[in-house]
């Protein structure tokens, strides 16, 4: 059997294994991983210079950041305010829901947002008496939207501003505003599809809802908050400061661990380590597959495909990513890409 051929069956078995998820997708990553060594495609010396650990520390960081953050209630706290500024009328309750899950998104991870919202979403639906299925299913599309925002709204955006040299700026310039457009557009669909549900809410008493109350520490909020401002602005200016955006990341991670008094064994217990895992498992895979020449051979295909005709290069490049993500978890595709 081919080499090309070899290296292909277990890149096709590890997304398969991920896909079906028949095993961890960390566990999947690792057993493609060690298939690559086994097979001789990856050799024990290369196997540190596959793995993006510029991309790896911004991730670890910003885990901690947030894990310490999240229990200052400031997420929360900007949840009721919101609220607060709509005045109890349904129409802008219903806005202000989807605008706060694309921004909480922009700087949680998609699974943490969705759950601070839906926790507020499903109280107020409550109070309301009204179904809260549209308002949760619209914020779970708005979270995605968010992800678009920032260098470190999702993964993806670190591993692709890690691979082509994008600054927190670049990604600021050229995806700040589409998202927001996005953003826009998509309520706007949601206000017009469901202009019936929407049209029956009824006003909401506000007066009981106090944004303090869901704060343990303000002293910590407090803290929180400017570690945060502090966090992005360095992000922003990392450039012309000239650190790496993983020394702000890590930086942050060791202030807001001194700051808080949190328990560093508990935070980094709490923390995600089977996706750091499965991000090493993934670079060694597709670090395998690219050694078999095999993604190359494709890229030449894709090349004489194309031609002179780069418009094609567009849906081609757009279109069957946008598709693919849609089965595969976006990650393995990013990096796959990559």
């Amino acid at each position: 059997m081919e080499p090309t051929t070899i290296a292909l069956l277990i890149f096709l078995l590890t997304f398969l294994l991920i896909i079906t998820e028949l095993v961890h997708k960390t566990l999947a990553t690792l057993l493609g991983a060690f298939l690559m060594i086994i097979y001789g495609f990856v050799s024990y010396s290369e196997i540190l210079s596959l793995i993006d650990f510029h991309a790896l520390l911004v991730i670890i960081g910003m885990m901690i950041v947030v894990e310490v953050v999240k229990d200052s209630g400031i997420f929360q706290f900007f949840g009721i305010k919101t609220i607060k500024l709509t005045k109890g009328d349904g129409k802008k309750l219903f806005v202000a829901l989807l605008i706060l899950s694309t921004f909480l998104s922009a700087f949680l991870s998609n699974i943490a947002s969705i759950l601070i919202i839906a926790g507020l979403t499903f109280t107020l639906c409550r109070s309301l008496e009204i179904n809260p299925i549209p308002f949760i299913m619209c914020e779970s599309i708005m979270t995605n939207i968010g992800g678009l925002m920032f260098l470190i709204s999702a993964v993806p955006n670190i591993l692709i501003a890690g691979a082509a040299n994008l600054t927190f700026t670049d990604f600021l310039i050229h995806t700040f505003p589409l998202a927001l457009v996005l953003m826009f557009l998509t309520i706007g669909f949601f206000m017009f599809y469901y202009r019936k549900c929407l049209s029956n809410i009824k006003r909401i008493d506000i007066s009981t809802l106090d944004e303090w109350s869901v704060v343990p520490n303000k002293p910590f909020f407090w803290k929180s908050l400017i570690i945060l401002v502090g966090t992005i602005f360095f992000f922003v200016a990392s450039d012309k400061v000239g650190v790496s955006l993983d020394f702000v990341a890590i930086s942050s991670a060791i202030i807001i661990l001194l700051l808080s008094g949190a328990d560093p064994d508990e935070t980094l217990k709490n923390i995600s380590w089977g996706t750091v895992f499965f991000f090493i498992g993934l670079f060694i895979v597709v670090g395998g597959l690219e050694n078999s020449g095999l993604l190359k051979i494709i890229a030449h295909r894709m090349i004489a495909i194309i031609g002179d005709r780069k418009i094609i290069a567009i849906p081609l490049m757009v279109w069957i990513p946008g598709l693919a993500s849609g089965i595969v978890d976006n990650i393995p595709i990013t990096v796959t890409l990559i």
